[in-house]
């Protein structure tokens, strides 16, 4: 009796159940398909939070959402719901209307949807395929077979102009059914009041968040600051630095680790910041930069990729091996307050044009290209 208990009150059973629930449900038009909450992945289970907030009550999410930073179920129940349960609920809860997969990871969803409905996905990024960091060949290889199935879509939403062009290039997609629709940025809270005191008491300092992968170009930091003339602060939100590298930065001054922090802290240490440090060498879109920007935050960023797309003319850019550039354009920051102003100004000005709501507006233009009675306002 023990072991059904415990079958009964697993991940696995609770999806199952689910699955009943939803079935149950009347069935509307545009159905949601979130990364999978088990999965742990904070941006996509911010990105399915905002979609499904913004499209107020138009279409149905198929899977519960749980907390954004709920952690990682386990490998089984992971591999349970990406290979039985999700295709499950796909093949018997998406019965006519439009299925917006919100994760090119999960394309392979595509091949389970039935006849006569209407597929849109997002393709966030194909960085595996360019720059696969420490990913095994059969990982690759693995990502490679998965993107392939957006052939299978009517619709693929690109997050950036980049993205659209290496979909082309990469995997041969029709241009005719690549759409851009930038994503919009988090709206930052109000900065903590006692953080914000903390940040104001450092002298001034240069700001860096996110992870360490390779890509984000994190080991061109000691070069940048051993150029800068006053012993420089690196504040830095996210992954710990490889020690290595932490030693290194701080051979060239003060660095100041904070580990991953409420939204609430983050604005308060970004709006004191001289500047936010973005050297990544490729990006799907960029949005810690509109992040920045979005509280006041001038950003020094490099010009690979998509990064100018998300920075526009309000970034100070410079090329993701040129360190002295990338000093450059830090010192101008640091050493003159009217051009500081300036990019303070133009950084909240570009960022108020990253909203849900026009990304909202630009996916109800691809839907009703599928399905046109959605201009009715159809459920």
């Amino acid at each position: 009796m023990g072991m059904w208990i415990s079958i009964a009150r697993s991940p696995i059973c609770s999806f199952v159940l689910e699955l009943h629930k939803t079935h149950s449900m009347m069935e509307p038009k545009l159905h949601f398909a979130p990364t999978p909450p088990c999965m742990g992945w904070v941006s996509m289970n911010r990105l399915a939070e905002e979609v499904c907030r913004v499209a107020e009550g138009r279409g149905q999410c198929l899977l519960t959402r749980k907390e954004t930073n709920a952690p990682a179920g386990s490998r089984l129940e992971r591999i349970w719901t990406r290979y039985i349960g999700y295709p499950w609920i796909i093949r018997s809860r998406v019965k006519s209307g439009l299925l917006h997969i919100l994760d090119h990871s999960f394309a392979d969803l595509l091949s389970h949807v039935r006849p006569g409905v209407k597929k849109v996905i997002y393709l966030h990024d194909l960085i595996p395929l360019v720059e696969p960091g420490n990913l095994l060949p059969s990982q690759q290889g693995r990502f490679l077979r998965t993107v392939l199935q957006l052939k299978r879509a009517d619709a693929v939403v690109c997050i950036s102009d980049y993205t659209r062009s290496e979909a082309v290039r990469l995997l041969g997609l029709k241009p005719e059914r690549l759409h851009v629709a930038h994503l919009g940025a988090a709206e930052l809270p109000s900065p903590d009041p006692e953080v914000l005191v903390k940040a104001m008491s450092q002298r001034p300092y240069l700001l860096s968040v996110g992870s360490t992968l390779k890509r984000k170009n994190l080991e061109i930091l000691p070069a940048i600051l051993s150029k800068l003339p006053m012993p420089p602060t690196l504040v830095r939100v996210g992954q710990a630095l490889p020690h290595a590298l932490a030693e290194k930065i701080r051979s060239q001054g003060t660095l100041i680790e904070l580990g991953r922090l409420p939204d609430a802290e983050l604005a308060a240490w970004y709006r004191h910041a001289a500047a936010t440090l973005v050297p990544s060498t490729h990006e799907g879109f960029g949005l810690p930069v509109i992040e920045a920007m979005s509280v006041g935050c001038p950003v020094v960023c490099s010009h690979a990729t998509s990064l100018p797309e998300a920075g526009g003319a309000a970034a100070l850019y410079f090329d993701p091996s040129d360190s002295d550039a990338a000093a450059e354009a830090c010192l101008r920051l640091l050493n003159d307050p009217q051009a500081r102003a300036h990019f303070v100004e133009a950084s909240l000005h570009h960022a108020r044009q990253f909203t849900w709501q026009a990304h909202w507006e630009k996916l109800q233009a691809i839907y009703q290209n599928l399905i046109p009675c959605w201009a009715n306002g159809i459920k």
